[in-house]
């Protein structure tokens, strides 16, 4: 609501024909206690690898009443991409010769487009606290093609809504967040083959529904703030098959409890540090119960077997850092330590239609150090680098074709180093010109 009345007009270009521009205007609070704001966002680009080119666009508005003790927002998003498909890997004499190659057809494509709705009520009930809920609902639809002999069209259709209510209470040297969730989702998955995109090859759906709550406190003591907060969630996933795959369906269900504890020491107003330790169960995707198929029926049900197949993995996440934010400079650095338990990672093989296949690794670690910098020698000049250093490694898997065990090896898609940088200047009358750069 402090956001002034007004409007941007943001155009960029980069390297391989990219082009994007955004639109938007906010109203500020008007004086029926109504605020707004809208935004629509258009994006097209060849891309680095051969015919992986996307153009996209979507519209995002927020809106909402602001009394005094009585708050309601309604927030809406709608988008649409079309992409050419670049996800499968090409060999490594390939990409000696060309660093660009794109084994895929440029005839393979995706097209999809998602919109999201949601009303927020917010009650103060006093000074201190206050209770917020929230509806929502997001809903897809889209598809994607692949030429494995035929050419097959993949839709995914899916609906997901849920509801969210929290309460806060804000004290002189406490506060606590008391919340819980509910959600139902599911996805429809079906197949045509060309030319006939009439007829469904099949069609089969998954369900998917979860509850959670949670309790989050802080305390401080002096200079020191001491936190923590655990999760209680409960997770329940069904596979509906198509009418005539001759196969039930089947269902299987996980529970987590996810505590994380910590504290922040406030050295100075500028320079702070913190430590944490926390753990995070999660549960397999779809793709790594079925194996990878889209759709299950008596050929391949015995070879995908039972769903709790795949285990959930626990990370076990150790942090501590510092923050610096002076006038000019800031600095933000932290090292962690992650130990992985039954990590559901990728090993390297691919399915039928060339996506990664993942299996538990029974221990994995990953260890590094990140860093953000922002440096403002001018208030019209801002540069930022964010930069991350790692070492990771799977301590033991068996490879499923070969039966051999590797020992101590790099798990894939974890760069040893990245970073991106950025050089802002404000340019006056609304302007900004910004330079950024990446590496991996």
């Amino acid at each position: 609501t402090g956001t002034p009345a007004g409007g941007h007009v943001e155009l960029g270009a980069g390297a391989w024909h990219t082009r994007r521009g955004a639109v938007d205007y906010a109203s500020g609070l008007l004086s029926n206690r109504v605020a707004f704001y809208a935004r629509v966002y258009d994006q097209s680009t060849d891309s680095y690898r051969e015919h992986s080119g996307d153009m996209s666009h979507s519209g995002f508005f927020s809106g909402g009443y602001f009394g005094d003790r009585n708050i309601v927002k309604v927030t809406a998003i709608a988008g649409q991409e079309h992409s050419q498909l670049a996800y499968d890997a090409s060999a490594d004499s390939t990409l000696l010769r060309d660093r660009r190659d794109n084994p895929l057809s440029p005839d393979e494509r995706d097209d999809f487009g998602e919109q999201l709705g949601s009303v927020a009520y917010t009650r103060l009930l006093d000074p201190r606290s206050s209770i917020s809920t929230t509806v929502y609902g997001v809903s897809a639809t889209g598809y994607y093609d692949v030429i494995s002999g035929p050419t097959d069209r993949y839709h995914l259709d899916f609906w997901w809504n849920g509801l969210m209510s929290t309460y806060s209470y804000r004290g002189n040297h406490g506060r606590l967040d008391i919340g819980i969730h509910a959600a139902n989702y599911h996805r429809d998955h079906y197949d045509y083959t060309f030319p006939d995109l009439t007829n469904r090859v099949y069609s089969n759906r998954g369900i998917k529904r979860e509850a959670s709550s949670y309790v989050k406190g802080s305390y401080d003591v002096g200079p020191v703030s001491l936190f923590g907060d655990v999760q209680a969630r409960y997770a329940w996933w069904r596979y509906v098959p198509d009418a005539n795959a001759g196969i039930a369906a089947q269902s299987i269900s996980w529970r987590f409890l996810n505590p994380k504890g910590g504290l922040t020491w406030s050295v100075t107003r500028e320079f702070s540090a913190y430590a944490s330790y926390g753990v995070n169960g999660r549960e397999p995707a779809r793709n790594d119960i079925l194996a990878g198929f889209d759709n299950l029926d008596t050929s391949n049900v015995a070879f995908v077997g039972r769903f709790d197949r795949v285990r959930p993995e626990t990370p076990h996440d150790l942090e501590a850092g510092v923050r610096y934010g002076g006038t000019r400079l800031s600095v933000d650095a932290d090292v962690y330590d992650m130990e992985f338990r039954d990590e559901i990672a990728p090993i390297g093989q691919l399915s039928y239609l060339g996506l990664p296949l993942r299996k538990n690794v029974p221990a994995s670690t990953r260890r590094g150090v990140e860093a953000t910098l922002t440096w403002r020698p001018t208030p019209a000049l801002t540069a930022t680098a964010n930069g991350a250093l790692s070492h990771n490694w799977i301590a033991a898997y068996t490879d499923d074709a070969s039966g051999v065990t590797y020992h101590d090896v790099p798990p894939l898609l974890t760069p040893k180093g990245s970073s991106n940088q950025r050089i802002s200047y404000a340019a006056g009358r609304g302007f900004r010109l910004s330079l950024e750069g990446r590496f991996n």
